[in-house]
């Protein structure tokens, strides 16, 4: 039975041990079921809800302009949270971005070929980083970034 699971991170009042719980969660659920899916977003807050209140309490600044809003999207990681620490944010980022990676079934399964060979090859890669939590230095992302990728 493929099961597809999907975690929130960056909520407010978030602290670094639940993120860590977090990427527990994963790895045990993936240990569990080697077929599931995985996808790890960052929480967008939304107008009309107890969250985007408590995020506007902890120094989220409303949009003021209609083209304002145009960066208050789930695939849109560029938001600024003032309520996540910079370590906190890197640690999402190596979760979220490597996620992607480290489990056989995932939806880049359905991407080009060389696409596939390079999930492949950074697979192993990705498990250690995540099951040993290193993120501090992670200059994957950053070549993702050169070559275009906006999705972390």
């Amino acid at each position: 039975m493929r099961v597809q699971y999907l975690f929130l991170t960056g909520i407010p009042g978030e602290v670094k041990s639940d993120l860590i719980a977090t990427a527990s969660l994963i790895n045990m659920l993936a240990k569990e079921n080697p077929k599931a899916v995985f996808g790890v977003q960052k929480y967008v807050p939304y107008p009309a809800t107890e969250l985007y209140e408590k995020s506007i309490e902890c120094g989220l600044v409303a949009p003021q302009r209609l083209e304002d809003w145009i960066q208050y999207g789930w695939m849109n990681r560029e938001l600024a949270y003032p309520w996540i620490s910079p370590d906190n944010l890197r640690l999402i980022q190596m979760i979220s971005f490597c996620s992607v990676f480290m489990f056989r079934e995932n939806w880049l399964n359905t991407r080009s070929n060389a696409f596939s060979l390079l999930k492949k090859a950074y697979a192993p890669i990705a498990r250690k980083r995540f099951q040993g939590m290193h993120y501090r230095f992670f200059p994957e992302l950053k070549i993702a970034r050169m070559l275009g990728y906006r999705g972390y």
